[in-house]
């Protein structure tokens, strides 16, 4: 049987300057793909599972000054994949060397109801690349 355990990033859709911050501000977006794999590192190919998360700064770790960030929720595809798109926008960029870094806390529900906390995810974020889990791709 699997077991939802931990989420990775099956493809990076993109990896740019975020073009939406406001004046004064720049930042960095990098949409991907992910997919929840089971106790064994295997994918779940299941669609439907609801994939809901949490963002929170390391302590001492926000360097770049990041407020709040928004968080969602994806859906899975019949591959068991979904959307997660990270992104922000600092007054410190695009100057800055300074980096940020959080915890990603995610839950995966599953079409039946059952909810199933996933292993952390670590992000960091500098004015010219987004890392998670220490990686900048794929």
């Amino acid at each position: 049987m699997q077991v939802p355990t931990a989420l990775r990033v099956v493809k990076t859709l993109a990896n740019q300057a975020y073009p939406y911050c406001p004046s004064g501000q720049a930042g960095w977006e990098r949409p991907v793909m992910r997919a929840v794999v089971d106790q064994n590192g295997f994918d779940i190919k299941q669609a439907q599972q609801s994939v809901a998360e949490s963002i929170s700064w390391i302590s001492g770790q926000n360097g770049l000054q990041i407020g709040q960030v928004k968080t969602g929720t994806g859906t899975t595809d019949n591959n068991g994949e979904y959307e997660d798109n990270f992104w922000f926008c600092s007054s410190l960029c695009p100057g800055s060397s300074n980096t940020s870094s959080a915890t990603q806390s995610n839950t995966d529900t599953l079409p039946n109801g059952s909810s199933y906390t996933l292993t952390n995810s670590t992000i960091q974020l500098a004015c010219s690349w987004i890392k998670i889990n220490g990686a900048l791709t794929p």
